[in-house]
């Protein structure tokens, strides 16, 4: 994986597996390349699972690690499946989507939340 060619993609990635349940997330922040977000997916992502607002869902970051060869850190979050509108709505509310052209996921949710991605 790390020598994979990145071609003119951002650095920072995010994938999502949608399971009938739980909702795992996993994003890719790059200390090197550019990103679509200029860093405010990162600091949205650390903030997911804290009290308040983002409660809902949780952050372990017992789980992240750094990865030398690809010179960037993995974030990993889970939330319940039935709470997706509001993660689409906090990646609205914080632009997320605006450069966005795909979005990786996987699972049953992926087709079952299909509509709402294209939104």
């Amino acid at each position: 994986m790390a020598s994979a060619d990145w071609g003119n993609q951002p650095g920072s990635r995010l994938g999502l597996d949608i399971g009938g349940t739980l909702a795992k997330l996993v994003f890719f922040e790059s200390e090197t390349r550019p990103s679509w977000c200029d860093g405010r997916i990162a600091n949205m992502v650390k903030s997911l699972g804290d009290d308040g607002d983002y409660a809902w869902s949780s952050r372990d970051e017992r789980l992240s690690f750094v990865d030398k060869k690809l010179k960037g850190k993995f974030h990993f979050v889970t939330f319940r499946s039935d709470h997706m509108e509001k993660f689409v709505s906090l990646m609205e509310d914080h632009e997320l989507h605006q450069g966005v052209t795909e979005i990786v996921t996987t699972g049953g949710g992926a087709f079952k939340y299909a509509a709402l991605f294209k939104e």
